[in-house]
């Protein structure tokens, strides 16, 4: 499966809609602050590069729904995965709240009601 493809396609879909001011979202780092400047990040988002100036900056942020945030980090742990610093990112979304959370729907559910 081509996960980079997938993820490349969800950020793209999400820059170009509008969320509105009544759905929850939260934001995400196209290029993630743990790879950013990682020679294997490089290559892989060469065109992203071009785009961001810094990790910290707002051309590299996106606004993700809470089930596509999930799936990113999913996708990302996928992408780079000898790289410890995405599968603690994954980790900390799938358990937010709770060592329980099993799939992006759970963890939608348990963002909205937090």
């Amino acid at each position: 499966m081509d996960y980079l493809k997938i993820y490349k396609k969800l950020i793209t879909n999400a820059i170009e809609r509008t969320i509105s001011d009544n759905e929850v979202y939260e934001k995400h780092h196209i290029i993630s602050k743990c790879i950013f400047n990682d020679n294997y990040s490089i290559s892989v988002f060469n065109d992203y590069y071009k785009l961001v100036k810094s990790k910290y900056s707002l051309s590299n942020v996106v606004k993700l729904t809470l089930r596509e945030h999930y799936i990113s980090h999913l996708l990302l742990v996928r992408i780079f995965e000898k790289n410890k610093n995405c599968h603690f990112k994954l980790l900390c979304a799938a358990n937010f709240l709770t060592n329980r959370t099993k799939n992006n729907r759970e963890y939608e559910w348990q963002k909205k009601e937090y």
